[in-house]
């Protein structure tokens, strides 16, 4: 027998196993076959999972949990019903997934806090559309799709449009919920006290985070394990109060030297409550819902710019505050030689802007070639101009056109650092190509000093390797957490 059918053998019995187990469990399931859970980031062949199961509750969440550990079940999770998603889910096992999709309420807004409490399924669009009517607003990645869950994108820490909200690594996060791997219900921050949430809601508890040098909050561990520790059920995030009034405003250069000098002071200055640096491919496919929009649009923007959005509200002055703030802004732009414009190439700011608070049921990333590869990773806001010229020499390097590269620059926690990503748009067809693209963007990016604090699929490792010193505590952590390791098994170092 060939080491290829004792394989293939291995994995049928496997699969026949959690089927069998399956029936214990008496929650409701879905054939495997279906591939909400696949995405266009996706480069192995992995197996569809077994089953697809779908809890409905807390309680229901824990008791699969606790079923996996007792049969040796490997569990992954996801948040949406259905793709797109950037990444695909599976572990390269026969795998069970755990479809948190239907944990859709929004328990509790507390519009005096300004603070929610949702569950897993809640997306953007939900949130906000239960916000508005209380002048508050969530705080954003850039561009989610109309199916993203709000949890999962804190969870996966994507950056926010609004650094200057964003003081700490867990920021927006409140207290939450955790289902860990022991199958054991935990909760975090000034969650973590005796009664229910009902009764603790009664005596006024506000869902906060732990503070101080003694508070410890697990759910800064979660962030960035891709789920590989435990299950979020419901946290509380803080919501954006929505300004009286608000305009946005483009700031361009033909090289973000000067821009990223820009951006480090306005939020030195804690000037605009949204900003980020894109070159012209990214503005426009952020813009432009088709292919032929995105070229056209492109080849007529500057080569960068910064997009930034000012807006007061909640005081007696919010015109007046709101005129200071923008004059000082065009002072400071003036004197690095640059403009404030409220459009470029006949497309306004605030147009954009509009467009930002939507979110479109493809990925933007995807619409210049209908698929796309991403390689994203820190870096402090002087250093990016040093990672744009060592993608651009991968680029060239491998005949890639550099025209269709996209990049996105988002500062984080107050513009201390910033999310430096790097879209590389192609067709269907070139999907092979792409991917080794991809990883040698990677290694280019951690050579020219890129941290990879999320580290997915072939990152993994390259990225692990560096902090040799650090993987037996991380293994330390999982077998704390998860100790039968049946949690997205194998996706991380451990």
């Amino acid at each position: 027998m060939t080491t290829i059918e004792s394989s293939h053998q291995k994995l049928s019995a496997e699969r026949a196993r959690l089927q069998a187990a399956l029936s214990t469990l008496g929650l409701s399931r879905q054939d495997g076959a279906a591939k909400p859970w696949r995405g266009d980031q996706t480069t192995a062949v992995a197996p569809s999972p077994v089953a697809i199961v779908q809890p409905k509750s807390s309680d229901e969440v824990m008791t699969t949990v606790q079923w996996a550990r007792r049969h040796r079940v490997p569990l992954a999770t996801f948040s949406s019903g259905a793709g797109p998603h950037a990444r695909g889910l599976t572990t390269g096992e026969p795998t069970v997934l755990l479809d948190l999709s239907g944990l859709r309420r929004i328990i509790d807004v507390d519009e005096c806090d300004a603070m929610a409490i949702v569950e897993p399924g809640v997306t953007f669009a939900m949130l906000d559309a239960r916000l508005a009517s209380l002048g508050l607003r969530a705080y954003r990645p850039l561009m989610p799709r109309a199916n993203k869950s709000v949890i999962a994108s804190l969870l996966e820490r994507e950056p926010q449009l609004n650094a200057h909200a964003h003081w700490d690594v867990l920021d927006p996060f409140g207290a939450g919920e955790i289902v860990f791997g022991t199958g054991e219900l935990f909760r975090t921050g000034s969650a973590a006290i005796a009664g229910t949430m009902s009764e603790q809601m009664a005596a006024g508890v506000r869902f906060l985070t732990a503070y101080g040098p003694a508070g410890t909050d697990f759910l800064r561990v979660l962030q960035g394990a891709q789920g590989t520790l435990g299950i979020v059920t419901w946290a509380a995030i803080q919501c954006e109060r929505t300004p009286a009034v608000e305009r946005a405003y483009f700031i361009a250069d033909n090289s973000p030297a000067r821009l990223t000098q820009l951006l480090a002071w306005m939020h030195w200055r804690r000037l605009g409550n949204a900003a980020f640096l894109a070159n012209g491919q990214q503005l426009a496919s952020l813009m432009k819902p088709g292919a032929t929009g995105v070229a056209d649009l492109a080849v007529r923007l500057p080569r960068w710019a910064i997009w930034l959005r000012i807006g007061h509200g909640g005081s007696e002055f919010p015109q007046e505050q709101f005129d200071c703030e923008l004059e000082e802004l065009q002072q400071q732009a003036a004197e690095y030689g640059l403009k404030v414009e409220p459009a470029l190439a006949g497309m306004p700011a605030d147009a954009l802007g509009q467009v930002l608070q939507a979110e479109p049921k493809d990925l933007y990333q995807n619409r210049l070639l209908c698929a796309h590869r991403s390689v994203f990773c820190l870096q402090q806001l002087d250093r990016v101009e040093a990672l744009v010229s060592a993608a651009q020499a991968v680029l060239a390097q491998r005949g890639w056109s550099a025209t269709q590269l996209s990049v996105y620059v988002q500062p984080r926690l107050q513009g201390r650092n910033a999310h430096v990503e790097f879209i590389l748009p192609h067709a269907p067809a070139d999907a092979a190509r792409a991917s080794e693209l991809a990883e040698r963007l990677a290694h280019a990016l951690q050579a020219a000093g890129g941290f990879f604090s999320r580290p997915y699929g072939p990152w993994a490792p390259m990225a692990y390797a560096k902090h040799l010193a650090l993987q037996p505590y991380l293994r330390q952590t999982k077998a704390l957490f998860d100790p039968d390791r049946i949690l997205s098994p194998g996706r991380l170092c451990y």
